[in-house]
């Protein structure tokens, strides 16, 4: 999908302000194998903390992260309310 498009639609519902504007675009690899850490067990601990672990092996266990993402990502508008 288009990040453009993403960004206007996210303006749009008014979750982030009108003035937002992509600074970087990145690829983001997103790779579901609960036992494939020794990549990242060979990383120096300084590395370590550019990546999450996340355990996914179930789709239950997405469960334990949504109050944290929630918290993470609240409405643009929420944060000023009356505006």
């Amino acid at each position: 999908m288009d990040p453009e498009a993403i960004l206007k639609d996210m303006k749009q519902k008014n979750l982030i302000d009108f003035s937002a504007y992509i600074l970087q675009r990145d690829v983001y690899i997103y790779e579901q194998f609960p036992y494939n850490m020794g990549w990242y067990n060979q990383l120096p601990k300084s590395m370590q903390g550019h990546f999450e672990i996340l355990d996914t092996a179930a789709f239950g266990n997405i469960s334990r992260y949504l109050s944290r993402w929630e918290a993470a990502m609240v409405p643009y508008h929420s944060l000023f309310p009356g505006e």
